[in-house]
């Protein structure tokens, strides 16, 4: 497959024009050929390159596919938090990107990330009853809420019996990964681990590097995705070596990977709308919500206790007759009929009388509990996208 190569002075989506930094001498169409961690015009911004295999003064090229960025000085105004590619060469190309990239993050980011994280841990907070979202819709990261073990579990592999692990009306579309994933969180393999009390609010150098507080899992779906083992560039550089960042969107775009569907290098659980074309979703209206199946992404809107509104991605699970439940990372278990996007594990929400293999009390072909024809909720499901198959 061939993709055009990103120049100097190609246009970003926030408006603003890449300024080669990186490439002295390598040239498209009298150009010069963007590289990694080139900034724009608007400041900051700094290209991701996904070209794994095609350099530039030794330097990974960006083509346009659009390439993904990190935020530049004017985030968080959308969409210069996501200041991607959004021009290429007219006919110059180069290849199909082979593997996740590299990620880059500026130090400013990794502390205004590391700032929210203690805030989230220290104040730990839950959505009101009968909260309605507004349009003034705030941009931020999913919300991180409820307190997590002191002592990380045991760590290892679970295998389901082969009654457990696919429930063809329940989840087949991802032969059993989700099921999989909820008896391993049965045995506590998800649990999150890396907030003992020691660390809350405050966070030494390397308190999260290899010393075993924090699950392995989870920070394996940050590996797989390209967010980790980064090269230090900060003190406080633990944001993907913590199961204490939030990880509901990055747990999607795990599965995805793994599944074989088109997926997209982000924790943003916003992404899901404000990405929308780059992950090639296809929205089911609400109109056709009834037609909304197993493996379909679920876009939710929540609230914190100041009444600024943030946001939950996870999977639909079950749908029939109007009642539907869910599987997602970064979700409690501590109440049994809610979305639950505070923290804690992957887990089966909303899940009535569906039958899972982190619900056996439930029925094959049994409910969900969130009824969507009219009933109010305590969170707000918005956005229902299907996935595309690659």
């Amino acid at each position: 497959m061939t993709i055009p190569v990103h120049r100097h002075t190609d246009a970003r989506v926030c408006g603003a024009t890449t300024t080669v930094a990186g490439n002295v001498d390598v040239f498209a169409n009298n150009l010069l050929v963007s590289v990694d961690a080139d900034p724009n015009t608007h400041g900051g911004g700094a290209l991701i390159a996904h070209s794994n295999q095609v350099f530039a003064d030794n330097i990974l090229s960006v083509n346009h596919t659009a390439d993904t960025a990190n935020p530049d000085a004017l985030c968080p105004v959308p969409p210069h938090c996501n200041p991607d590619t959004d021009q290429g060469s007219p006919n110059v190309f180069t290849g199909d990107p082979s593997a996740a990239p590299t990620v880059v993050i500026p130090p400013a980011i990794i502390e205004k990330i590391s700032l929210k994280i203690e805030v989230y841990i220290a104040e730990p907070y839950i959505p009101p009853p009968g909260y309605i979202p507004t349009p003034n819709e705030v941009e931020q990261n999913e919300i991180h809420f409820a307190d997590t073990p002191d002592e990380p579990e045991a760590i290892g592999e679970v295998i389901a019996k082969p009654e457990d692990k696919v429930y063809e009306d329940i989840c087949h579309p991802f032969d059993g990964l989700l099921d999989q994933h909820l008896l391993e969180s049965s045995q506590d393999l998800w649990d999150e681990t890396g907030m003992g009390k020691k660390y809350v609010g405050t966070y030494p150098a390397g308190a999260f590097q290899g010393d075993g507080l924090s699950n392995e899992k989870i920070l394996g779906l940050w590996q797989e995705i390209g967010f980790r083992d980064q090269t230090p560039i900060h003190s406080s550089d633990w944001v993907w070596k913590t199961d204490q960042t939030a990880w509901c969107m990055g747990y999607v775009c795990y599965v995805l990977k793994l599944a074989g569907y088109k997926w997209l290098q982000t924790s943003r659980a916003l992404d899901a709308k404000d990405q929308q074309a780059k992950f090639e979703f296809t929205e089911i209206p609400y109109s056709n919500w009834a037609d909304a199946k197993c493996g379909d992404v679920c876009l939710w809107a929540i609230t914190d206790k100041k009444g600024k509104v943030g946001h939950h991605v996870n999977f639909l699970y079950t749908n029939k007759n109007k009642k539907m439940s869910f599987v997602g990372g970064n979700q409690s278990d501590a109440a049994r009929n809610t979305n639950n996007p505070s923290g804690g594990a992957v887990t089966h929400s909303w899940r009535g009388t569906a039958k899972s293999t982190y619900n056996l009390q439930g029925v094959e072909g049994g409910l969900g509990a969130y009824d969507y024809t009219g009933v109010h909720h305590d969170t707000n499901l918005i956005h229902i996208y299907r996935p595309k198959k690659v």
